[in-house]
């Protein structure tokens, strides 16, 4: 949450602790302001990190949402990463206003080609709050289609490195939150364990759980996490026979679910959005709305490729 490159505690700052675990590597999204010549220069003597610059666009679409003159900025950032051979990336916010510049090839060569970028994220704008207020600016199910058919094109016939969070499900057996086998889960600057940076709800804390002498692992064998990786199971991911993978996530694809099968009353929204999502009835009644949609669309194609995976096993 926030810019990390802003971050102190005792002198310290993200730097510091990348080097103190030259064993893993960092992956580091950021808004690029704060990554100055000297940083760049430390990033390259590390060698363990790589920065994720998020854009929303190109220099219109940035810029309105991340102030005037930021385009340009991340484009010299990203010319000093390049003479300094840090690999970096970029990440995208696929919202129903910005969708269209996300379909077309250009924009996918104009960053790998031109500018270098070894991978990019796509998230598509996921919700939390009052359906009033959020949900406007998500991608519709058939924008989303749309950028499921030019994911494949760009990753398999084009060779970029693209990863679509919603997407790409089959490329990680489905939903990766909940702690599972190959999964990850979130601590957010409260300390607060969520499932998924974009689950903002909580059993556990992580300072409560090390201040009354239990671990990390505590949070992670939860009843909570527990249910999220039973409804994993369910659905077949990491298995043989899985439930469609276009439509992996828990919370957005299958929200109906999330409410009945993962919560329980013991779990707590982390912020204040997150309490308003779970108190509006429209909010609900729009996202169950939109995963019986996307499932609808996204079905036909999740058929055609098992049958194409059965006839290459054939």
């Amino acid at each position: 949450g926030g810019e990390p490159f802003m971050w102190r505690s005792n002198g310290k700052g993200i730097l510091d602790i990348i080097e103190k675990y030259p064993d893993i590597y960092f992956l580091i999204y950021t808004n690029g302001t704060m990554i100055t010549d000297d940083v760049i220069k430390r990033l390259y003597k590390l060698g363990n990190a790589t920065p994720t610059i998020s854009v929303e666009g190109y220099e219109k679409e940035t810029d309105k949402r991340r102030g005037n003159g930021m385009y340009k900025k991340i484009l010299k950032l990203t010319e000093n990463l390049r003479k300094q051979g840090i690999a970096y990336g970029v990440s995208i916010t696929a919202t129903k206003e910005n969708t269209d510049i996300f379909l077309q090839d250009k924009f996918y060569d104009f960053w790998f080609d031109e500018m270098g970028v070894t991978y990019m994220w796509m998230f598509h704008y996921m919700p939390i709050g009052r359906a009033k207020d959020s949900i406007g600016l998500m991608p519709t199910p058939e924008q989303r289609v749309k950028l499921l058919k030019e994911w494949e094109h760009v990753l398999f016939e084009k060779e970029y490195f693209v990863g679509d969070f919603w997407n790409s499900g089959a490329c990680s057996d489905g939903c990766i939150a909940y702690g599972r086998e190959g999964g990850y889960f979130y601590v957010d600057w409260n300390g607060n364990i969520n499932p998924c940076v974009f689950v903002p709800y909580h059993k556990d804390n992580i300072i409560d759980l090390y201040n009354n002498g239990k671990t990390l692992v505590d949070g992670l064998m939860s009843d909570y996490f527990e249910r999220g990786r039973a409804w994993q199971r369910e659905y077949g991911f990491y298995s043989d026979e899985p439930k469609n993978i276009f439509t992996p996530c828990s919370i957005k694809d299958n929200h109906a679910d999330f409410r009945e099968k993962i919560l329980s009353d013991d779990v707590k929204p982390s912020d204040e959005a997150a309490k308003q999502a779970l108190e509006d009835p429209e909010y609900f009644k729009v996202m169950c709305k939109y995963g019986e949609e996307i499932k609808e669309l996204t079905e036909p194609i999740w058929q055609e490729k098992i049958k194409e995976s059965n006839n290459k096993v054939k």
